[in-house]
């Protein structure tokens, strides 16, 4: 399998496609070569994002984050794309 490790566009450029024009690349080459891919998504805008170009939770846990000054935990939802038939992409 092939791990996403982080996805990120600086916020000034967000919105305008460039996150999805990184995913779409990176799927297509690993529904050509057929293998599986995981992440970790912090965040259910993220999740909705990644569930886009076919990924889907398998788990979800909440990390300690000793950053967030309200003592909030951090919410991950671990994620898996299996390959996908390339006919079926668009």
């Amino acid at each position: 399998y092939w791990n996403v490790e982080m996805v990120g566009i600086d916020p000034d450029c967000q919105g305008k496609g460039y996150g999805r024009e990184l995913m779409n690349r990176f799927c297509k080459v690993a529904d050509e070569v057929g293998v599986e891919c995981h992440l970790e998504a912090a965040g259910s805008k993220n999740e909705r994002f990644y569930e886009r170009s076919g990924f889907r939770v398998v788990s979800q846990l909440k990390i300690n984050d000793p950053t967030n000054p309200a003592g909030l935990p951090l919410d991950v939802r671990l994620m898996v794309r299996p390959p996908q038939n390339r006919s079926l992409l668009g």
